[in-house]
């Protein structure tokens, strides 16, 4: 069977582990940078040059797949469209479709975090209104904001200059909310996709100096009163989630790894109306495992 072509933008140690164990056949993989600068990829034993935007040649690969860096993925997607290939973004980059090419964006991780329990309580009982905020880790802006914060820390304890690329201001140390309407506005748009029409009334977006794992508190204002254990069963009864014991004190470090999202806490008020949720997961994992369902399908629709 032939193996897929890939070119890749924003490579993950965590999508690279997954795809090496997920049994899809990669017959060749080229790392997408701004700048060929000589610098590889490696992940185990694999070893592979990355590769200047304006060196590559789209006809040699079947696929595009961002999953970081959307500036650069903006200049990619067009030239990849135009060369006819298929494109899976899970960047965010926000290119729209061409006449040529096929383009899948996939959504957010915060939309996906988020998803799992609107869907819930929205087919428990329906909701009224809900807010969120969402604390993004570095690692959700890819390996340039891990390299930024760790460079950022190292700076700070050697009495260093502190150099801010990825993030509008210094980041170690730190918590910066992102004020991007397009950022929102597009997870709101996902949100909206993946809840029948749901929308979200306020969403904070808050960039947090830890690696990987990212938490969100979740408010809901519910149709009507359900008691904790009807929220309980209602969450539970989701697959894709996993609602911790009453009590339990967790945090962004406990669910890499995991493969659901977590509930760490569920707070409900007196009426039985108003709900508030900790959420937790493993952003890298969600991303990678989105996307490799995507491939999976793909590959499989070309034989």
């Amino acid at each position: 069977m032939a193996g897929l072509k890939v070119a890749l933008i924003g490579a993950t140690p965590t999508f690279l582990e997954l795809l090496a164990d997920s049994g899809l056949v990669i017959s060749a993989l080229y790392p997408l940078a701004a700048q060929d600068d000589g610098s590889l990829l490696e992940h185990g034993d694999d070893v592979w040059p990355v590769i200047g935007l304006d060196d590559f040649d789209f006809a040699d690969v079947d696929l595009l797949l961002c999953l970081a860096d959307p500036e650069l993925a903006q200049a990619a997607i067009p030239q990849a469209l135009a060369a006819g290939l298929t494109v899976l973004d899970a960047s965010n980059a926000g290119v729209a479709a061409g006449d040529k090419g096929r383009l899948l964006s996939l959504p957010h991780i915060a939309a996906l975090q988020l998803a799992r329990p609107l869907q819930s309580l929205a087919a428990a009982g329906g909701i009224e209104a809900a807010s969120a905020s969402v604390f993004l880790p570095v690692s959700a802006s890819g390996q340039a904001g891990v390299d930024e914060l760790s460079a950022q820390v190292r700076s700070l304890f050697a009495h260093g200059d502190i150099s801010s690329k990825v993030f509008a201001k210094r980041i170690a140390f730190n918590l910066l909310p992102d004020f991007s309407a397009a950022l929102r506005g597009g997870i709101a748009s996902q949100l909206g996709k993946m809840t029948e029409g749901l929308q979200l009334d306020t969403l904070q977006l808050i960039h947090m100096p830890v690696f990987y794992g990212m938490s969100a508190s979740l408010t809901m204002r519910l149709k009507s009163a359900m008691s904790d254990a009807e929220v309980r069963a209602a969450l539970a009864a989701n697959e894709g989630l996993l609602v911790l014991p009453e009590g339990q004190l967790v945090a962004t470090q406990d669910v890499i790894g995991a493969d659901k999202v977590w509930v760490g806490d569920v707070a409900l008020s007196a009426d039985g109306r108003t709900l508030q949720l900790w959420l937790l997961a493993d952003n890298s994992r969600l991303q990678a495992m989105t996307v490799l369902a995507v491939l999976l399908q793909l590959a499989a629709s070309r034989h």
